[in-house]
């Protein structure tokens, strides 16, 4: 009877031991061999942009790595990459994946959707147009594509913040497009789809720093993770940043197996008085950001008036023009005078081009042909001074074409209104002088379309240079 007893406990034990083996891997992977699966993780942070740096992406980056690998994972850590560099790694990341993996891909930085498709941006990215998106950036269905091989699959998008490049172009929107994760993906997003994550004041970002947090919680499930960040960052922000997931996944995922606690912010609030004050420093942090873009959009109106009254040929106005709407190419997210200067800025823009453009096709308005004498020149001639060899005074003569090339814009009284050295004799004292004498001459009125008009003409001058003059007294 005692033998009977002990082999039905033995039996028993070994029955209730059965379910606590098949437990033992809390990630659920249904894996049959009690192995652990490999977990690899591809980490990118980019700071250092030629516009628009950021502040905390690069620390985003390294404390997210030393994380996941106290966690298991087997970490590819890149920051501030280049375009190769990210297209290199991900390649690498997808060459160790496969069917006994979890793999995790996380980014910080500038990120951007063109219609209706996410790109990542490399720190050399040189972004002109919609077209130069596509050649400059990353593609995110690139990260996707390596996820073929593994049964469980993580990304994490710390890329939503304002960037420079939005708003330049019609179909680029704000934030990152809305994304479906395919089967065994979970995406995971800082901000609701179209909407600006915070870059954060600290260390780390705002969604990563409470990221980094919860990865560290026991007994959590991957989406369990996900919510408790949610929910710590919304309150945070006070609903003004919202994280978002889209998740396909099949099977469950542990960072961190044990335990788990419940979530402190998912907690009602006591029914005791509030004797803390409120929490202001969300509000303080979008003052310092209004005041950072209002002295902004102080800077770019002073440009803009210095650039509008700035006296130059039409080209050195144009390339001011070009400089200006280069350096004033980001949206003031809490003012519209920005693109009531930017619209004006483009005006002015097209007039200085037309401006060039009649220089370069029409230097001089045409007119009848006239021998040359005291008062009607040649048209591209003028009295101006030739150096006598051994003299020691200046003698006006008519000149061909020579060694000094002045450009002159004629007012349409026939006053020379800028005389500039396009083209010097060597000779400073020679060019000053020829300047001085072109400034105090008359030149005949121009036309455009039948009326009298301004215009630029190239003026040539030749010189007989002595081995000593002087200048006249």
């Amino acid at each position: 009877m005692n033998r009977v007893l002990i082999i039905l406990l033995i039996g028993l034990a070994g029955l209730f031991s059965i379910p606590a083996i098949q437990a033992a891997d809390p990630r659920g992977l249904q894996r049959q061999d009690g192995a652990a699966d490999k977990r690899v993780a591809l980490v990118i942070g980019n700071n250092a942009y030629r516009e628009s740096p950021l502040r905390n992406p690069a620390n985003d980056a390294r404390d997210m790595a030393a994380a996941l690998r106290k966690l298991g994972f087997d970490v590819i850590e890149k920051r501030d990459a280049s375009q190769k560099d990210m297209n290199r790694a991900i390649a690498q990341f997808g060459e160790k994946l496969n069917a006994d993996t979890v793999a995790l891909f996380y980014y910080a930085g500038h990120g951007m959707q063109v219609r209706g498709k996410n790109y990542l941006i490399p720190v050399d990215a040189q972004i002109s147009g919609e077209s130069t998106v596509r050649a400059e950036a990353v593609d995110m269905d690139a990260v996707l594509d390596q996820f073929a091989a593994s049964p469980l699959n993580i990304v994490i998008l710390d890329a939503c913040r304002n960037n420079p490049f939005e708003r330049r172009w019609r179909s680029i929107g704000g934030g990152l497009a809305q994304m479906d994760a395919p089967k065994g993906v979970l995406m995971a997003f800082a901000t609701a789809p179209g909407k600006v994550a915070a870059d954060g004041d600290g260390r780390n970002g705002l969604y990563t720093a409470e990221l980094l947090k919860a990865l560290n919680e026991p007994g959590l499930k991957v989406e369990d993770v996900f919510k408790r960040v949610r929910a710590r960052v919304s309150q945070r922000t006070a609903d003004a940043q919202v994280p978002w997931e889209s998740s396909s996944l099949t099977g469950d995922f542990y960072f961190r197996p044990g335990v788990a606690v419940a979530n402190p912010t998912a907690q009602p609030a006591p029914a005791t008085p509030n004797l803390g004050g409120i929490n202001l420093d969300d509000l303080k942090h979008q003052q310092a950001e209004r005041e950072k873009w209002d002295a902004w959009q102080a800077r770019m109106a002073a440009d803009y008036h210095a650039v509008e009254q700035m006296q130059a040929a039409p080209d050195l106005k144009l390339t001011a023009w070009k400089r200006w709407q280069t350096t004033y190419g980001q949206d003031n997210p809490y003012s519209r005078e920005d693109e009531r200067l930017r619209a004006q800025a483009e005006q002015a823009h097209r007039h200085a081009e037309a401006e060039q453009a009649a220089v370069t096709q029409h230097p001089a308005p045409p007119l009848k042909h006239q021998q040359p004498n005291e008062t009607n020149p040649p048209t591209g001639t003028k009295r101006v001074p030739q150096l006598i060899s051994g003299a020691p005074m200046f003698n006006p003569v008519w000149v061909p074409p020579g060694k000094l090339l002045l450009r002159v814009h004629v007012l349409a009284n026939g006053e020379p209104d800028q005389v500039l050295v396009k083209e010097s004799s060597g000779s400073n004292i020679l060019d000053e002088e020829a300047v001085n004498q072109i400034r105090a001459a008359r030149f005949q009125p121009g036309q455009r379309d039948g009326r009298v008009a301004d215009y630029w003409i190239d003026l040539p001058i030749t010189y007989n240079k002595p081995t000593s003059f002087s200048t006249p007294r």
